[in-house]
């Protein structure tokens, strides 16, 4: 089968897990936490979505076409891990300035946006401090999967990514079993 239809149907499966996964986990994440504090999953899928757009700035297609390019060339492996690592260490410098800037703005966002209900200001601050270290780490997983696409690794990149959405997904759930609050669910986020 031609590479061009594998890797289609890599991508529409793996985007089909994905939805499928992520619907699940939303209905178990707000079963377990309760409409209050599933809101801060609200926001906090809303800050890494922000996050992501200011670190990637189109790095990620960059990275994409140079590596799609450089695949083609012969003794192309030192071109392609320089190029790799380059733009790998400007997105993960970005990923980080846009953590500490949801960090440091986690008292004025939850103090003057936010409607706390039953959270205090302190505990809501650091609950969004939280969310920016999630974004920090989580911002540079895309680059890794973006290489893949680059040199023709759909179905790689696709079993990988459904592989971690369900044990990311799953281990979530299984921690606010035990406990079910935010603070578990970004500290199973961030340890997956």
């Amino acid at each position: 089968m031609p590479r061009a239809i594998v890797n289609t149907i890599a991508n529409f499966a793996g985007l089909i897990i994905t939805i499928v996964a992520g619907l699940a986990f939303a209905i178990s994440y707000f079963k377990i936490l309760g409409p209050e504090s599933y809101a801060f999953v609200g926001l906090a899928i809303t800050l890494v979505q922000i996050g992501t757009y200011f670190a990637d700035m189109g790095i990620g297609r960059v990275l994409v076409r140079e590596l799609a390019r450089s695949a083609h060339m012969p003794n192309s492996a030192t071109r392609i891990r320089n190029t790799f690592l380059t733009l790998q260490f400007t997105h993960f410098s970005l990923a980080c300035v846009a953590g500490l800037a949801i960090a440091i703005s986690s008292h004025g966002l939850a103090a003057h946006w936010l409607q706390l209900g039953g959270f205090s200001i302190e505990r809501a601050s650091n609950t969004i401090a939280m969310m920016g270290l999630l974004a920090a780490l989580q911002l540079p997983r895309a680059m890794a999967a973006e290489a893949m696409r680059g040199l023709q690794q759909q179905v790689l990149s696709n079993l990988l990514m459904s592989f971690f959405v369900l044990f990311r997904g799953g281990t979530t759930v299984l921690a606010l079993q035990v406990s079910g609050t935010i603070e578990v669910y970004l500290k199973a986020q961030i340890a997956t």
